[in-house]
């Protein structure tokens, strides 16, 4: 019955050591995911982008706006819908051509305030510095 009550005692503070082992490895495993997971937005977050190079960020819109923005070159032999006048735009077309036009004004808004926003605050560190002197 000692030798029962042995192994049980045994058997027990084993299993509290795998508790204990499972919830360290619980507790890594959420650390590791919450940094992993961080470290990928703080990458695709183009806000911290846009603030740390205004000036490119208004480059690249300038010129994806500009691209999207160019009239297609229509290959005429690829017409294959009897239906549609030669050089008049589908609908699919009209579409597309407005949402590429909206999504170049607004990158190109959004790099607008955020190049404002920069601004605004180099001249107030200025005005700041200007005063302390």
């Amino acid at each position: 019955m000692s030798r029962e009550k042995g192994s049980l005692k045994e058997l027990e503070q084993r299993k509290k050591r795998i508790e204990a082992e499972l919830n360290q490895i619980h507790h890594n495993l959420d650390y590791s995911v919450n940094k992993v997971r961080d470290s990928i937005i703080s990458n695709i977050d183009p806000s911290d982008r846009i603030r740390k190079h205004p000036f490119k960020s208004f480059g690249i819109a300038l010129v994806a706006g500009f691209i999207l923005g160019l009239p297609k070159i229509r290959n005429k032999s690829s017409n294959t819908n009897g239906n549609r006048r030669p050089g008049s735009p589908g609908l699919t077309t009209l579409m597309l051509d407005e949402f590429k036009r909206i999504a170049a004004r607004r990158a190109v808004h959004f790099v607008m305030d955020n190049l404002d926003r920069a601004s605004s605050g180099k001249e107030t560190a200025e005005r700041e510095h200007q005063e302390e002197l």
